[in-house]
């Protein structure tokens, strides 16, 4: 029916960081003198929390070793340099060793479990908390397709601009023969190919050889600006990393080959 809502929420229902934050204030009153990793630990073994809340705690604060560690014991070394003595759980070494400690989530961390605190500032520093072991995901970038009917997310284009500039640096070295020189060129060239079959094709009947030729005119003039030993600014970045992206686009999709092979033949004939 017109105006019907359909999924989400029902109205009154409490978001995950409520929900979060209410458990907040209950384990924080009852454990008034824990340092912030025991308290964390506390929060993560309450069962009162969904069990989507309490994984999703576990990995923003103790973070497993591997390849995804460094980056997470990153956010999570700013909570505390030891973990309670009389905690069950270690936490990473790099966590461990860390020196500094996060005086803000420590005094809300205190707020919380202060009794005598007034009841409306305890709350805020549980939605604090809260914030800070849910964060908010932002949201995909509305994409405008520019008058050839291409778009593309800024960050992917830059991405690629970056992956292919370390990859023509590579193949045209004197060391690409090198086993490893070769393997590293293998492992851009896929993670190349994988970004660029993410593009969308121009239209064809709007992007064509004059169009590609105009591209590569002036992605020649942003080389020559380089080659001079001056650097590109922001913008003129950002215009290269959106025209290499729109210029691979049409050579490796289904138009740029077909175009090209019809040149060919007609050349021949």
């Amino acid at each position: 029916m017109p105006g019907e809502r359909r999924g989400g929420r029902e109205r009154g229902t409490p978001n995950r960081r409520t929900v979060l934050a209410d458990r907040i204030l209950a384990v924080g009153s009852e454990n008034s003198a824990d340092l912030v990793p025991s308290f964390l630990l506390k929060l993560v073994k309450d069962q009162k929390l969904p069990a989507d809340i309490r994984m999703a705690v576990v990995q923003k604060c103790f973070p497993a070793k591997g390849a995804h560690a460094s980056r997470a014991n990153k956010e999570c070394a700013e909570l505390s340099s030891t973990a309670d003595p009389s905690s069950d759980y270690s936490m990473s070494a790099s966590v461990q060793t860390k020196q500094d400690r996060n005086p803000v989530l420590d005094t809300f961390v205190g707020i919380v479990q202060d009794s005598n605190a007034d009841a409306a500032a305890r709350r805020k520093a549980a939605l604090k908390i809260a914030e800070f072991l849910l964060p908010k995901i932002p949201k995909k970038a509305k994409l405008f397709p520019d008058e050839y009917g291409f778009a593309i997310d800024p960050r992917i284009a830059k991405r690629y601009r970056h992956l292919r500039r370390q990859l023509l640096l590579l193949k045209v070295g004197e060391k690409r023969n090198i086993p490893a020189v070769a393997q590293k060129i293998r492992e851009l060239s896929a993670k190349v190919d994988k970004i660029r079959r993410r593009f969308p094709e121009p239209s064809p009947r709007k992007y064509g050889d004059m169009e590609r030729t105009q591209d590569l005119n002036r992605l020649s003039e942003l080389a020559d600006l380089q080659g001079k030993d001056a650097r590109l600014s922001e913008v003129e970045t950002a215009e290269e990393a959106y025209l290499w992206a729109r210029l691979d686009a049409f050579n490796h999709g289904p138009e740029g080959p077909v175009r090209r092979r019809l040149k060919e033949l007609n050349s021949a004939e």
